[in-house]
């Protein structure tokens, strides 16, 4: 997301991520707004960074987590953008058994550095090591994954325009 300024490509951002969570919770993203200018990662958490609990049958819980990065845009531009620099997007069961995790983390002292899937227990998948793997996958936004909870797991959508909503997140920006 572009901005004329470093703080106005924050808000852009991260609007874009309230849109595609608006489809499933009225939980909003906390982040600091004096965005820095010199590539420093910017934390982004839905709510406080707890479960947030989605309606549906399953019960299901979110959590998300961001770090985002304010960048100069190549010229003639001369705007700032911000992209994604991490994630962590978490759905879990009603007692709080991780189904499914999405983490991208680049800059972190973990051996596993690309974009990775974690099946947690209550995906019973049943093969003891998956509970541990790093799955590779592409780069993953939170509408897909927004999208996954509607369409692939039960939750209740609490907006009608659910769909297109979540189509125009695919095209929010990716990674720094």
């Amino acid at each position: 997301m572009a901005g004329r300024t470093a703080r106005e490509a924050a808000e852009a951002y991260v609007e874009s991520l309230q849109r595609a969570v608006s489809c499933v919770t009225l939980s909003v993203f906390m982040w600091r707004r004096d965005v820095p200018r010199t590539r420093e990662p910017v934390d982004v958490v839905l709510g406080s960074g707890e479960l947030l609990r989605l309606r549906g049958r399953d019960h299901l819980h979110l959590r998300v987590r961001l770090r985002i990065r304010v960048v100069r845009a190549e010229p003639p531009a001369g705007q700032w953008e911000a992209r994604t620099a991490a994630y962590e997007y978490r759905l879990s069961d009603g007692d709080d058994r991780e189904i499914v995790a999405y983490h991208w983390h680049p800059e972190s002292v973990s051996h596993v550095q690309a974009p990775h899937l974690h099946l947690g227990p209550a995906a019973e998948v049943g093969r003891p090591a998956l509970a541990t793997a790093h799955l590779p996958t592409g780069w993953v936004g939170l509408g897909e994954v927004v999208r996954l909870a509607i369409d692939g797991l039960g939750t209740a959508p609490i907006r009608r325009d659910w769909d297109r909503v979540l189509d125009a997140a695919r095209a929010a920006p990716a990674e720094a």
